[in-house]
Order: structure tokens, then C-alpha cells, then sequence
């Protein structure tokens, strides 16, 4: 990733996080995507750190603006995996769109 086309290619490691950055993030291009992100840190109280990039470059997006959308987005991830390991929809062997939508019916009526 980089800050500006002078500076090159840089870590995060190498990012120095003053509050204001940990607060509206940072712009930076990453290498296979042909648009500028905004990149948060996300520092929770026990000390784990979460990287959250959004395409949404408004000064208005803050760190908890992307805090919130992470969990909403975590939750959708956690249901789509709860839902395929309970009800066995991982299993279909099917290829067709037919087949995978009556294996799935089947899966969520047992």
C-alpha cells in the first residue's frame, strides 16, 4: 500500500497512527485495487486490532461509522455460516440452478 505516489510502497507496520488518523483513517492505494480506500485501525480494549477498508471516502465516515458496519456485515457472515453448517446446504452436489435451489428448499423444510 502507499500514502502518496513520492513515497512508494509502505507496511502498516510502518503507518504512524496519530488520533486523528485512528479517528477519520487514513487514504491509501493498495497495490490490485485500481481506487483509493480509507483504511481504519480499530483498537479494542482487550488490545486486538481489526483492519477495516472501505471505498466510501466521505470525511464524514469515522472509525465508529466503520466499526458498526464491520458488525453488521461479521453478523450477515455469521448467519450465511450458521445457516450452511445446520442445514447440511453445503453438501449439494448439483450444478444447475434448479437442483442447488431445490436442494436448498429441501435443506431449510427438514
Amino acid at each position: 500500500m502507499n500514502l502518496s505516489k513520492e513515497q512508494g510502497d509502505s507496511h502498516l507496520e510502518d503507518l504512524k497512527w496519530t488520533p486523528d488518523r485512528l479517528a477519520h483513517g487514513v487514504l491509501v492505494k493498495l497495490q490490485e485495487v485500481p481506487f483509493d480506500v480509507r483504511l481504519f485501525k480499530l483498537v479494542a480494549p482487550d488490545g486486538d486490532i481489526d483492519w477495516v477498508i472501505t471505498n466510501d471516502l466521505a470525511e464524514t465516515v469515522t472509525a465508529q461509522v466503520a466499526e458498526d458496519s464491520s458488525d453488521v456485515r461479521w453478523q450477515g457472515e455469521e448467519l450465511h455460516r450458521g445457516s450452511k453448517q445446520l442445514t447440511g446446504s453445503e453438501q449439494c452436489q448439483g450444478r444447475a440452478a434448479r437442483a442447488q435451489r431445490n436442494h436448498l428448499a429441501c435443506c431449510y423444510h427438514a
